[in-house]
């Protein structure tokens, strides 16, 4: 059993927790950021399906009680989780099977069919959908549902989560980058060479290594499963 800080947004974070108990560790949450509405009209017509990245733009659309124009419209999903989120819209999800945002992408790629499909999305994302798919007939219609906003802690709270901790677990670049710099702001940079840091991908950890850490884990697939399966 590790004791394992969650960096993540509050709903996300309690998510994990569980997963964490539910495999023999010890959670320790830090909700570094904060998910807000944006309060960007959906449209209600004009698109044929539906792309969802994050489990986030899901959450977002069932608490606006949004409902899709068609019954069984379909979303392409990236991962297992946000699939079946989207199953909760009632939607005919598509899942990309390695679970990651270029797996979407080639899937995507594969049609062949002049279609509309509605993108909610964050403000903060670093995938340019409409871009990546600039030689596909599909037309991508992006909408800024939400953003994350990132939380500021003093320096005794940063101290205190890393002192209870053995493993730091990441989902994401932007945590990491996030993360690393609330512990170079509160000058706790020497807390960091006991523990190990866990992140979902290659990109997500490249920001960790701004700082020395007893061991950096990358999972073998981008999903939580395979995340937690990678702590010590």
């Amino acid at each position: 059993m590790a004791k394992v800080l969650v960096v993540r947004e509050k709903t996300a974070a309690e998510a994990t927790a569980f997963s964490l108990i539910a495999s023999g560790h010890e959670p320790i949450v830090l909700p570094i950021f904060e998910l807000n509405d944006t309060g960007a009209e959906i449209p209600d017509s004009d698109y044929d399906g539906l792309v969802f990245t994050s489990r986030n733009a899901i959450r977002v659309l069932k608490s606006r009680d949004w409902k899709a124009p068609t019954d069984g419209m379909k979303a392409w999903c990236v991962g297992k989780a946000t699939a079946e989120a989207a199953t909760e819209l009632k939607l005919d999800p598509v899942v990309a099977a390695s679970g990651n945002a270029e797996a979407l992408v080639e899937e995507l790629q594969t049609i062949n069919m002049t279609m509309t499909l509605l993108y909610p999305t964050t403000r903060d994302r670093s995938l340019d959908l409409q871009s990546k798919l600039s030689n596909s007939p599909i037309n991508i219609k992006t909408v800024e549902v939400y953003r994350m906003n990132a939380l500021q802690f003093e320096a005794g709270i940063i101290e205190e989560k890393l002192g209870s901790c053995e493993t730091v677990l990441s989902f994401s670049r932007r945590t990491s980058e996030h993360l690393a710099q609330l512990i170079l702001n509160a000058r706790l940079q020497e807390k960091t060479r006991n523990l190990e840091f866990a992140a979902i991908s290659q990109n997500a950890a490249e920001p960790a290594k701004e700082l020395h850490w007893k061991k950096i884990s990358i999972a073998d697939t981008p999903d939580e499963t395979a995340l937690i399966r990678s702590i010590s």
